[in-house]
């Protein structure tokens, strides 16, 4: 049964979301895909348009902005595949928040958000978390500034709630 009630067999990958008689396709809406990357020649992504950036801690412990979004392990470009299922015209931005390694820190998932509201995201996801609270509460105030500069969020929870 879906959201207005009646049944429906199932959802076909890259179709739109229909909500109340209309289809949503994402057109003219960016999803920014705070994470690993993403690689733009996936074919899962049809040819989207990718843009982006890429953070990392400075000496100093501040956030250095740079140009590359190549998705480091495979993560971000599944995100954003699973994104263009549901939203197949969606913008995509990539904010590489991850090392190889797959290491990051609750600063640059802070920085992740904040570059990805202030350029236009509409729609932000954070696929991780942090077991740390001091820093879940960084996460928590930055997710506020970017819903009260009209985005949503949609983030990964621990699995206990806790």
């Amino acid at each position: 049964m879906d959201c207005t009630g009646t049944t429906s067999d199932h959802v076909d990958a890259g179709s739109p979301l229909r909500f109340r008689g209309r289809e949503y396709t994402g057109a003219g809406v960016a999803v920014a895909v705070i994470d690993s990357g993403i690689d733009p020649a996936d074919s899962r992504l049809g040819g989207a348009s990718v843009r982006g950036w890429s953070l990392s801690l400075g000496a100093t412990g501040h956030a250095m902005i740079g140009s590359e979004t190549s998705d480091v392990h495979g993560h971000g470009t599944d995100v954003a595949a699973a994104i263009r299922t549901t939203a197949p015209q969606a913008d995509l931005i990539a904010v590489r928040v991850m090392e190889p390694g797959l290491r990051t820190t609750a600063d640059l998932m802070a920085a992740g958000i904040e570059t990805a509201f202030r350029n236009g995201a509409r729609v932000i996801n954070l696929s991780m978390g942090t077991p740390n609270m001091g820093k879940a509460l960084l996460l928590r105030d930055t997710c506020a500034l970017a819903v009260e500069a009209g985005a949503i969020v949609v983030a990964a929870a621990h699995p206990r709630g806790e």
